[in-house]
C-alpha cells in the first residue's frame, strides 16, 4: 500500500501541471487571437497596363473587400500580385500559375482571362472572375440555380442572359436585322463557334437575322462589317476598350441612323440609345466580391456562390440619340423609362408667366372674337350717324305706250327716254339721334365686355399655368417616391438574402414600386394634358415640346402682394369686411362687367327716353326733285301745231314734317318694353355686384389664410420628411413594422404634396382677387400701377 502522503504529492504535482499546461493553452490561444489572419489575393486582367486603372483596382478592392471580411483579417495584395496580360493567353495561364503559389483567392477581371482559366478543366485555387456582363458572348457557364457549377470556381455577373437583354430591346425596337458587336481579343478562335451556335439559336428566337462583328483595334475598318440594312446594334463590349473607342463605335451608329442598346449605362449616357442598367458602380462589385471571398473562407465551395449582384435593373432611354436617328420611342418607353439628354431634345423656349399672360392677349380667339365686336359696334355708330347724310337718287327710263295713248299737246309720245334726280335730307328726327347717342353708349359697353374678356382670359391663363407647375412638381415628387420605393425594395431583398427580412416585405415593396410607377405615369399623362391645353387656348401658338418657368412668391409679378400691407394687417373677420369693402368700391368703379352694365343700362334709359319723346317730336324732312325728258321717237314726238306744249324738264323743292299720331298702341308698348329691360339690367347689376362683393371676400380670406397654410405645410413636408428619414432607419433595423414605415413615407409624400398645393392655391388665389377688383398688375401700365398704390396707401393710412 502506498504511502498517503506520496500519493498527495503525486495529486499535486499533476495538478500544477494540468495547471500549467492549461494556462499555457489559454495564453497560446489569446496569442492567436490578437494575430490577425493573412489573406493574399492576386488579380489578373486582361487589359494593358494603365496606371488610371491599377489605381483604381488595388484601392477599391482593398477599400471594400477589408470592409467586409472584418478586421480579423489581414489582406495582402502586394503590386507583384496585379498582373496586366493585354489578352495574351499564354500571359494569362502563366501569371495565374505563379499566383497560385502565393494566394488564397485569385480575382480575374475580363472575359478572355476568365476563358483561359476555365480551359484549364482544373481549378485549385479558389477563383472569382468580375467584369462578365453577358454570359452568352463571353461562354460563361451559368447554372439554373444561378451558380458557376464549377469547382473553385465563381464570377460577379454585372447584367442579365444575352437572350434577357435582346428582349429588353426587341419590345422597344422590332428588329429584322440585327448586328452584334463584340471586342475581338475578348473572344477567342475556340469561341467563335459557340458564339455562331448561339447566335443561330437567338436568330430563331426573334425571327430575324444576327450578325457578329467583331471590333478590332482599327475601329473605322471594323465597323465597315456592319452590314448596311442593319437596324439593330447590340453593344456587346463592356470594359474592353476606351473610351474614346466607344465614342467612335457610338458615332457610326448614330451617323448610320440604327438603333442601339448596351447593357451599361455609362454607354447609354455617352449616346447608346437604350439599355437595362444596374447603375451600380465598382464599389458595389468590389462589395460583393468581398461578401464571396468571406464565404470561401468560411468553407463554401465557390462554384456554390451566387453569381448575381442582387441589384435592381432599370430600362434608360437616350432621348438626344433618338431624335438624331428619327426614332420615336412608344408611349410605355416615354413614361417608364429613365430618360437621359431630355434637355438635349427638348431644348425649346422656355416662357415665363409674363410672356404667357402677353401672349394670351395677342393670340387668343376669345379676345380677337371680342375686339371684332368692338369693330361691329363702331360701325353701328357709323350707320346710325349715316342717317343724317343727304340721300341722292339718279334714275334713268326708257318707255313706250301704245298710239292711242299719246298726246302731242302735252309732249306724251309713243317712245321716251327720261332721267330723273331726287335728294333728301333728314333735318331732324328723334328716333335717328336717340340711335346715335344708344349706339355710342353701347360701343363703351362692347369695349367694356372686351376688357372683362381679357381679364377672364388673364385668369384662365393664370389656371392652366399653374396646373402645368402643379403637374411637373407631382412628376418629380411623384419620381422621387418611385426611386426612394426602389431603393427600399433593393434593400429590403438583401436583407432578405440575408435573413433578416422575409420575403413578404419584398412582394410589398414590389406592390408598392408597380403602385409608385402607375402613379408616375398618371402624374405624366397629366402634365402632357395640361400642357395642351394650354398650347389650345392659345390658339396652338407654341412648340410641341415648350416649357415654362416656375412662378414664386419672390418673382417681380408678385411683388404686388407687397403693397397690400391691409392684407397682413388682418387679424379677425370685422378686419376681412372692412378690407372686403375699400376693395368692392374699388371693384364697382373698375369691375368691367359692372361698367358694361353700367352702360347697357344707360343706352336703355336714352331708348326710353326717345320713347317718351316719340308722342311730340315729328320727323323733319327737306326734299329737291329734278327730271328730265332726254329723247321722244314714234307718234306725237315732234310739236305740230302751236297748241302743242312740249315741257322737257320740271324740278321741285320741299320740306316735310311727319307726325305719326297713332301706331297701333306701338309706341306705349316700346316704351313699357325699355322699362322693362332697364329695370331687368339693374337687377342683373345689383347680383353681379353682391357676387362680385362675395368673390372679393373669399379671395382676402383665401389669401389671408393661403400665407400661413404655406407656412404650415411647408414645416409639415419639412417634419415629415425628417420623420420618414427615421423611420427608414427604424424599419432596416426591424425596429418598426412595414406598415409603420410606409405610413411615414406616404405621409411624406402627402405633405409635398400639399406644399406645393399651397404655394399655387396661394398665388391663384391673388390672381383671383385682380380679377375681381379688374386690376391686374401683370398687364397694369406704370401710371396706373401708381395710381392703385395711392389709393391702397391712402386706405391704410386712415
Amino acid at each position: 500500500m502506498k504511502n498517503p502522503h506520496t500519493i498527495h504529492s503525486n495529486v499535486c504535482t499533476i495538478s500544477k501541471k494540468f495547471r500549467f499546461l492549461l494556462l499555457a493553452l489559454i495564453g497560446l490561444s489569446f496569442f492567436n487571437y490578437g494575430i490577425a489572419q493573412e489573406l493574399r489575393i492576386g488579380v489578373i486582367l486582361d487589359y494593358e497596363y494603365n496606371e488610371v486603372r491599377y489605381a483604381n483596382v488595388k484601392d477599391n478592392m482593398s477599400q471594400e473587400v477589408a470592409k467586409t471580411v472584418g478586421g480579423s483579417v489581414k489582406l495582402i495584395i502586394p503590386d507583384s500580385h496585379i498582373i496586366f496580360t493585354d489578352y495574351d493567353s499564354s500571359r494569362i495561364i502563366d501569371a495565374y500559375d505563379q499566383l497560385t503559389k502565393n494566394c488564397d483567392v485569385i480575382v480575374l477581371i475580363g472575359s478572355k482571362s476568365t476563358k483561359t482559366i476555365l480551359a484549364k478543366n482544373v481549378i485549385d485555387t479558389p477563383t472569382i472572375a468580375l467584369g462578365i456582363s453577358t454570359t452568352s458572348v463571353s461562354n460563361i457557364p451559368l447554372t439554373a440555380k444561378g451558380t458557376s457549377g464549377i469547382n473553385n470556381f465563381s464570377y460577379i455577373l454585372t447584367s442579365r442572359t444575352l437572350e434577357q437583354e435582346l428582349e429588353q430591346f426587341y419590345e422597344v425596337n422590332q428588329f429584322k436585322k440585327l448586328s452584334l458587336l463584340f471586342y475581338q481579343k475578348a473572344v477567342d478562335s475556340s469561341s467563335i463557334s459557340d458564339l455562331k451556335a448561339q447566335l443561330s439559336a437567338l436568330s430563331n428566337r426573334f425571327n430575324c437575322m444576327v450578325y457578329p462583328v467583331p471590333i478590332a483595334n482599327e475601329i473605322t475598318n471594323s465597323l465597315k462589317n456592319i452590314p448596311k440594312d442593319s437596324d439593330a446594334a447590340f453593344l456587346g463590349i463592356t470594359r474592353e476598350m476606351s473610351d474614346q473607342g466607344i465614342e467612335k463605335i457610338i458615332a457610326h451608329l448614330k451617323s448610320n441612323n440604327i438603333p442601339s442598346y448596351s447593357p451599361l449605362k455609362k454607354y447609354v449616357e455617352a449616346g447608346i440609345l437604350m439599355g437595362v442598367s444596374s447603375d451600380k458602380d465598382a464599389t458595389a462589385i468590389y462589395r460583393k466580391l468581398g461578401l464571396m471571398i468571406d464565404d470561401i473562407r468560411n468553407g463554401i465551395n465557390a462554384k456554390d456562390l451566387a453569381v448575381a449582384i442582387g441589384q435592381k435593373t432599370q430600362l434608360y432611354f437616350n432621348m438626344e440619340t433618338s431624335k438624331a436617328i428619327g426614332f420615336a420611342p412608344g408611349f410605355q418607353t416615354l413614361f417608364t423609362a429613365n430618360l437621359i439628354n431630355t434637355n438635349e431634345i427638348f431644348k425649346t423656349n422656355t416662357y415665363s408667366l409674363a410672356d404667357i399672360l402677353q401672349k394670351t392677349i395677342n393670340v387668343s380667339l376669345g379676345i380677337q372674337v371680342s375686339y371684332k365686336d368692338i369693330d361691329l359696334t363702331e360701325q353701328e355708330i357709323k350707320e346710325a350717324k349715316s342717317n343724317y347724310l343727304p340721300t341722292l337718287n339718279l334714275g334713268l327710263q326708257a318707255s313706250r305706250i301704245n298710239e292711242e295713248a299719246t298726246n302731242e299737246f302735252v309732249g306724251q309720245s309713243e317712245r321716251s327716254l327720261n332721267q330723273t334726280a331726287t335728294v333728301s335730307q333728314l333735318i331732324f328726327s328723334e328716333p335717328v339721334l336717340a340711335n346715335i347717342k344708344i349706339q355710342k353708349l353701347l360701343n363703351e359697353a362692347q369695349k367694356y365686355a372686351t376688357k372683362q374678356e381679357i381679364n377672364n382670359a388673364i385668369f384662365q391663363t393664370f389656371q392652366l399655368y399653374l396646373n402645368i407647375l402643379f403637374a411637373k412638381s407631382n412628376v418629380n415628387i411623384q419620381q422621387e417616391n418611385l426611386d426612394v420605393l426602389k431603393k427600399n425594395l433593393e434593400l429590403a431583398e438583401l436583407q432578405s438574402e440575408i435573413g433578416s427580412k422575409n420575403n413578404s416585405d419584398v412582394y410589398r415593396w414590389k406592390s408598392e414600386v408597380a403602385n409608385a410607377t402607375q402613379n408616375l405615369i398618371e402624374a405624366k399623362t397629366a402634365l402632357i394634358i395640361s400642357k395642351a391645353s394650354l398650347n389650345t387656348f392659345l390658339n396652338n401658338t407654341l412648340e410641341d415640346e415648350f416649357d415654362i418657368e416656375d412662378v414664386t412668391l419672390e418673382t417681380d409679378l408678385f411683388n404686388y402682394y407687397e403693397i397690400y400691407p391691409l392684407l397682413g394687417e388682418a387679424q379677425n373677420l370685422k378686419d376681412i369686411r372692412k378690407i372686403t369693402q375699400y376693395l368692392y368700391q374699388y371693384a364697382i368703379e373698375n369691375f368691367p362687367s359692372a361698367q358694361q352694365l353700367e352702360y347697357s343700362i344707360k343706352a336703355l334709359e336714352r331708348q326710353k327716353k326717345s320713347n317718351n319723346r316719340a308722342f311730340y317730336l315729328p320727323d323733319i324732312t327737306m326734299g329737291l326733285s329734278q327730271s328730265e325728258v332726254l329723247q321722244r321717237g314714234g307718234v306725237a314726238s315732234e310739236p305740230t301745231s302751236e297748241l302743242s306744249n312740249f315741257i322737257d324738264s320740271f324740278w321741285s323743292v320741299g320740306v316735310s314734317v311727319s307726325y305719326p299720331l297713332f301706331e297701333g298702341n306701338r309706341k306705349n308698348i316700346r316704351r313699357q318694353q325699355t322699362t322693362i329691360q332697364t329695370e331687368q339690367l339693374s337687377l342683373q347689376k345689383d347680383e353681379l355686384l353682391n357676387n362680385l362683393q362675395l368673390n372679393i371676400q373669399n379671395s382676402v380670406a383665401n389669401l389671408i389664410t393661403g400665407q400661413t397654410n404655406i407656412l404650415l405645410s411647408e414645416e409639415s413636408s419639412e417634419n415629415a420628411q425628417k420623420n420618414f428619414e427615421i423611420a427608414r432607419e427604424l424599419y432596416f433595423e426591424s425596429t418598426i413594422s412595414l406598415i409603420q414605415f410606409l405610413d411615414a413615407q406616404n405621409a411624406s409624400l402627402s405633405a409635398k404634396l400639399s406644399y406645393i398645393n399651397s404655394i399655387y392655391n396661394f398665388v391663384l388665389a391673388f390672381a383671383e382677387l385682380e380679377n375681381s377688383i379688374g386690376f391686374f398688375s401683370a398687364l397694369a401700365t406704370l401710371e396706373e400701377k401708381e395710381k392703385f398704390e395711392k389709393s391702397i396707401n391712402q386706405f391704410s393710412n386712415n
